[in-house]
């Protein structure tokens, strides 16, 4: 099996790496379909859809992810449409997410 390698400057770190992208793969949706893991947090699954274009990544400043979630929130209360209600909560809910997966790297990161 082909494999790729990242650079880490502690396998503890890389490993707590690994565990997140592998935890965040299995809530969007991505598991492993091959291998010791099939089945669970397939995390070069979520990497391929990244980098296929299947997954969107936004980047916002700290401050800013809050108030747009709370304005996608506001406004999609607002919509008649359903379907565009429903994205505009989605992204609101991947903000939010993002967000406190945020916090818990700092956390963790600050118990090294």
């Amino acid at each position: 099996m082909p494999t790729l390698t990242f650079y880490f400057p502690s396998q503890p770190g890389a490993n707590r790496l690994r565990e997140r992208l592998n935890r965040l793969a299995v809530q969007l949706g991505y598991a492993a379909s091959r291998g010791r893991n099939s089945g669970r947090g397939g995390g070069a699954e979520l990497l391929s859809a990244i980098a296929d274009g299947e997954v969107a990544l936004v980047l916002l400043a700290d401050e800013q992810r809050a108030w747009a979630a709370e304005w996608l929130e506001e406004w999609a209360g607002e919509l008649e449409h359903p379907s565009l209600a429903e994205a505009l909560e989605t992204i609101a809910a991947a903000l939010r997410d993002a967000m406190q997966r945020e916090a818990q790297a700092d956390a963790e990161t600050d118990t090294d």
